[in-house]
C-alpha cells in the first residue's frame, strides 16, 4: 500500500499551497496498482470541513479519469512484465490494460505474448478498434500458438488525453511467461 498526500503536508496546513498535479497522482495510482498495491491519498480538509479549491479540482479530475478507466484499476492483477511492455499494465482474466504515459507515439509494442490469441485492441472508453500487427520469429511462425510481439498503431491521435489506456482482448492467457505475483 502506498500512502501519499495531495500536497506536501499531512492534514490541513494553511501555508502549504504546493499541490501535486493530477498527472502526478494518477501516475502514482497506476504504478502502484500495476504492482498489486493500493493507493491511500490524504486530503486535509480546512477547519470548516471543506476542501481547498485545488484539492477539490484534483479530486474532480481524478473522478473524470476513473469514470472512463476504472475497469483498468479496480479488481485487477499486475499485468505484463517490464520487458514485455515499457509501462505499467494490469490484467483481468484475458484482458490486458496498457497504461500509456509516453505520448505522442506512432506505435505501442508488447513482447513475449501469444500473438495468435489477440482478438482486439482499442482505447478504453472508445469503441474504435486499433490496428495491430503480429510478429514472430521465423522458426516460431509455423507453431500453432507462437510467442511474439504485437505492434499497435496509435498514429493520428488515436490514443490521446490524460493517461490513455489501451485494452488488449485475448482468447486465453496472453502470456507464455509467468505473470509476476508480488
Amino acid at each position: 500500500e502506498c500512502c501519499m498526500t495531495i500536497n506536501y503536508s499531512w492534514a490541513y496546513v494553511p501555508t502549504d499551497k504546493t499541490y501535486k498535479s493530477t498527472y502526478e497522482i494518477l501516475r502514482t495510482l497506476i504504478e502502484v496498482v500495476s504492482r498489486g498495491g493500493n493507493l491511500l491519498l490524504n486530503v486535509g480538509p480546512k477547519p470548516d470541513g471543506t476542501l481547498a479549491s485545488e484539492e477539490a479540482q484534483t479530486l474532480d479530475d481524478l473522478a473524470i479519469w476513473m469514470k472512463v478507466n476504472k475497469e483498468s484499476i479496480e479488481n485487477v492483477t499486475p499485468g505484463l512484465e517490464d520487458w514485455q511492455y515499457y509501462g505499467p499494465s494490469t490484467q483481468r482474466g484475458e484482458i490486458v490494460y496498457l497504461h500509456n504515459f509516453a505520448l505522442p507515439q506512432e506505435s505501442v509494442v508488447v513482447r513475449g505474448v501469444k500473438v495468435a490469441r489477440l482478438k482486439s485492441a482499442k482505447v478504453l472508453g472508445s469503441n474504435e478498434e486499433l490496428t495491430f500487427t503480429r510478429r514472430t520469429a521465423i522458426h516460431d511462425a509455423e507453431m500453432p500458438d507462437p510467442d511474439g510481439e504485437i505492434i499497435i498503431d496509435v498514429r493520428g491521435n488515436k490514443v490521446g488525453g490524460l493517461m490513455p489506456v489501451i485494452v488488449l482482448d485475448f482468447s486465453g492467457n496472453p502470456s507464455s511467461v509467468q505473470i509476476r505475483n508480488w
